[in-house]
């Protein structure tokens, strides 16, 4: 009996000290929906750096392509949704000029936004 008491003594004195903050939203479906359309532009964009002649025509300008990769993955969703239109107009089975032209494009993004200073070199 002294357990039990004792035990749920300490339980008590556990729950009211102990910071439990639980916190529940809703979630509507346009924030579900761009949450997915964010993750898959990311994805086709990562996968197009990630492809060799883009990642040797990236090096060629200067530009480390693992440094663009991270900062393709803070940049915001009007501007990835932008890049990734950009690679998905890209014309199909346009070959080295496509991609010339595709990286040609995320690095102007990035000297746009201040990343790099490739400008400066040339």
């Amino acid at each position: 009996m002294k357990i039990r008491f004792l035990s749920t003594c300490i339980l008590s004195a556990a729950i009211v000290v102990a910071p439990i903050t639980l916190q529940a939203e809703m979630v509507n479906t346009t924030q579900l929906l761009a949450s997915e359309e964010r993750s898959l532009q990311m994805e086709l964009v990562e996968t197009f750096i990630a492809r060799e002649e883009v990642r040797n025509q990236m090096e060629s300008l200067g530009v480390d392509p693992a440094l663009a990769a991270e900062r393709v993955a803070g940049m915001t969703d009007s501007q990835l949704q932008q890049l990734a239109l950009n690679i998905q107009n890209m014309p199909a089975g346009s070959g080295a000029l496509g991609v010339v032209v595709a990286v040609l494009v995320i690095v102007l993004l990035l000297e746009i936004l201040g990343i790099t200073n490739i400008s400066s070199k040339v």
